[in-house]
């Protein structure tokens, strides 16, 4: 005579081998990802001609930074902020002063961000809109400010590269820092009573991990 199993214990077991296969599933694979790493644009200023541009904290250069943006190797941007708090740039952007003692030092900040690792291999100027000047130079001599007018010979420009860019990698919880430099000298050269804003002209001078 034959027996039967009762229909309950099928399905007990059922349910016990898929469990554990779940679990076996489960603990063969480990996912991660590298967390990320801290990258800082700064600004340096080339300037040759201190005895008619002086380095002070009294003149003023002033130029606008609405956007930043870094290219990564594999076609993709990263746009870079003011600071690691900040969730936009000002409306009207970040007004920088080129001839500080600051911007001599490469101590003007361009911008902050959280990154994911990997290698870069310069700005991302699909992303970026032109840089825009004072119409003035404010030179002040000690004992008052002569100004001194900036022409503009096109229509605005973004930060134009005069060197290849090399690549610079950010890495996990690693802060990197790229330093571009702002070549005064040619962006803007004299004329006899002023200057011309030709673009500004800048390279890479530094890249720094810490």
């Amino acid at each position: 005579m034959r027996t039967h199993t009762p229909k309950p214990f099928y399905w007990l077991t059922s349910l016990l081998i898929a469990v554990a296969m779940f679990g076996i599933s489960c603990q063969q694979y480990e996912y991660s990802s590298p967390g990320p790493g801290i990258l800082e644009l700064r600004l340096a200023v080339k300037n040759t001609r201190e005895n008619i541009i002086p380095f002070n904290d009294f003149s003023f250069l002033n130029i606008v930074i609405r956007d930043m943006a870094v290219l990564r190797n594999d076609g993709t941007y990263l746009i870079v902020l003011s600071d690691l708090h900040a969730i936009q740039r000002k409306e009207n952007g970040d007004t920088l002063n080129c001839i500080t003692f600051a911007a001599r030092d490469s101590q003007i900040v361009l911008g902050q961000v959280y990154a994911p690792p990997g290698t870069y291999v310069g700005l991302g100027l699909d992303k970026m809109t032109a840089v825009v000047h004072d119409p003035f130079l404010l030179r002040f001599d000690g004992n008052r400010y002569t100004p001194i007018a900036i022409l503009d010979v096109g229509p605005a420009q973004k930060f134009t590269m005069i060197q290849p860019p090399p690549p610079f990698d950010v890495k996990e919880s690693r802060k990197t820092i790229v330093t571009f430099t702002l070549d005064l000298d040619q962006s803007m050269p004299r004329r006899t009573e002023w200057f011309e804003w030709v673009a500004p002209l800048v390279y890479i001078s530094s890249i720094q991990y810490l």
